[in-house]
């Protein structure tokens, strides 16, 4: 494929992307047709077809998409602060993905993935014992939810304050 077929179809697939997450702020995803997304997208279903096979796709390399460029900052990072501040910046200028795919619309499987992320995040040097593994889980757990509500609430804090924040409730200020 030459350079001029690669633009078209990179700009095809974010045609795409933009729309489904257009119409999950409207309606759950098992509500979305392939040919719906299409008119949304003012793109034909053929054009959907060289891409992909179905409406799941588009949102799996969404959500792909959003993990890889979380686990860059990860894997970037000097400091869990700074890495918190990078992570929590993306979801700022992305927010109306992450709030969308977040959502009851979305699907399970993003929860899944930032929780992942959050839970690999900090990897202790030692043998961890199952109370770390409860810790672990329950701050994952908090730290989705802080997301959600900072999302929910218009993002009123700025990301300093919520990584402080995260920080102090997770127990990993001294991580800093």
């Amino acid at each position: 494929m030459n350079v001029k077929n690669n633009v078209i179809s990179k700009n095809s697939r974010t045609v795409y992307k933009k729309s489904l997450i257009e119409l999950l702020d409207e309606k759950y995803i098992s509500e979305i047709s392939v040919t719906e997304l299409c008119n949304k997208a003012n793109m034909n279903r053929s054009t959907f077809y060289s891409h992909y096979e179905n409406v799941i796709d588009v949102l799996d390399e969404i959500q792909n998409d959003i993990y890889e460029e979380l686990e860059n900052y990860l894997n970037d990072s000097q400091s869990l602060s700074g890495t918190l501040n990078e992570c929590l910046s993306y979801v700022k200028q992305n927010s109306n993905v992450f709030k969308v795919l977040l959502s009851q619309k979305g699907n399970e499987r993003f929860k899944n993935i930032i929780s992942k992320l959050s839970f690999d995040t900090y990897k202790p040097k030692n043998n961890v014992d199952s109370e770390f593994v409860y810790h672990r889980i329950f701050n994952t757990n908090g730290f989705v939810g802080i997301i959600e509500h900072w999302l929910n609430t218009g993002m009123e804090e700025d990301v300093e304050y919520l990584s402080d924040i995260i920080l102090k409730f997770s127990y990993l200020e001294n991580e800093k």
